[in-house]
């Protein structure tokens, strides 16, 4: 994928510390000025994480939330099944979003990993982007894991 972007859209997001392989990239001209073919990443896996920071409209709703842990760093909950994470066109209210902005209107928790609507357990959410950066990592790494 890097072979499509634009060299500053992918300087930047190195940069930013957004684009994860098995090496540090060294030569990220060969990569997005050169055909894919030059690139010294070919074959290999390459991700990218990228944060979105989207406008929130919604609404706070005092929605009884099951707190498990809560530091400045992580927030953990109990979902219940039933409940939407996050507002959507067949839900645009009664979610956990909503019942989170009435527990902290400041808040800015990001989920670490999903529940389905019907799935109840645990949900750990960090409160910080260098949290949820550490969180992703150690998931994708193998370091914790979740048990269904």
């Amino acid at each position: 994928m890097l072979g499509r972007l634009e060299p500053d859209a992918a300087a930047v997001l190195i940069e930013l510390g957004a684009v994860y392989t098995g090496r540090e990239i060294k030569h990220l001209s060969q990569c997005v000025r050169a055909p894919l073919a030059a690139c010294p990443l070919q074959g290999e896996q390459v991700l990218l994480q990228v944060e979105l920071e989207l406008e929130v409209t919604s609404e706070p709703e005092a929605i009884e939330l099951t707190i498990v842990h809560e530091d400045d760093h992580l927030l953990v909950l109990n979902k219940p099944a039933g409940l939407v994470v996050h507002p959507g066109a067949g839900n645009p209210q009664g979610t956990l979003l909503n019942a989170l902005l009435h527990h902290d209107a400041k808040l800015a928790a990001q989920a670490c990993h999903r529940l389905d609507q019907f799935t109840t357990g645990v949900l750990l959410l960090s409160r910080t982007k260098e949290a949820n950066r550490k969180l992703k990592r150690a998931m994708q790494a193998r370091e914790m894991s979740k048990t269904y």
